[in-house]
């Protein structure tokens, strides 16, 4: 398993297309990074040293099984989120299915300097959004095919809504599976619940049982390559 990489993108990465369409930057794991839109407009980027440290301490914590990327951008993206994490297919088995993963994480810049609590709140909710992906992976199922949210939805009494929109963000069980995580394994930043009238996962003794099966297995893979 590959180590982790952090990369800065700065003004010197932005691609301007002759034809009018907006700057660009290139992001994603594996050969074929995706072309992501930005907004030009200058920002300011999480630390970089306060992210190779986190990225540290979470991927230790729990071991992302594909090649992964963190990206630190000096802009924002049109939507304007915080951050993201992707799954790119790199390797097809010729089957119709997916041989090899590449992972990636994007930490976009603000117009004001970033918090250093936000970026120990965004990097492990991040590395949770993978660590779905995982598990997905793990199961022999498609890295990317949310089918776990489904079981969690329903572990956590509630609806597996296909999409977060505007205003319903914290309704949706895969942010609430990323800040569980966050919370119950990375252990970063616990005094922030954004999930309002949602239990914290602390309170649900299924929740935690849950999470300590899922480490278990991971031990058990650790333990079986490693021998």
């Amino acid at each position: 398993m590959q180590e982790p990489q952090v990369i800065e993108l700065t003004a010197s990465d932005v691609h301007w297309p002759m034809d009018n369409n907006p700057p660009y930057l290139m992001i994603g794991g594996g050969r074929y990074p995706r072309r992501t839109n930005i907004d030009p407009f200058p920002c300011y980027p999480h630390d970089l040293g306060l992210v190779k440290d986190l990225v540290t301490e979470i991927t230790e914590l729990w071991p992302i099984p594909f090649e992964t990327k963190f990206y630190v951008l000096h802009f924002e993206t049109p939507d304007r989120t915080n951050g993201w994490a992707q799954m790119d297919a790199i390797e097809y088995d010729g089957k119709g299915g997916v041989k090899e993963w590449a992972a990636s994480i994007a930490l976009q810049g603000k117009r004001i300097p970033v918090h250093p609590a936000m970026t120990r709140y965004l990097v492990p909710h991040e590395c949770g959004h993978l660590v779905e992906d995982a598990i997905n992976a793990s199961r022999g199922e498609h890295a990317d095919n949310r089918k776990i949210l489904q079981e969690y939805a329903a572990l956590r009494g509630m609806e597996c809504k296909d999409l977060a929109e505007g205003g319903t963000w914290h309704q949706h069980v895969g942010e609430i599976f990323a800040n569980d995580f966050r919370i119950l394994v990375a252990k970063r930043e616990v005094e922030f619940w954004p999930h309002s009238g949602i239990p914290r996962p602390e309170n649900l003794a299924a929740v935690i049982e849950w999470w300590e099966a899922r480490k278990a297995e991971l031990m058990e893979v650790q333990s079986a390559v490693a021998v």
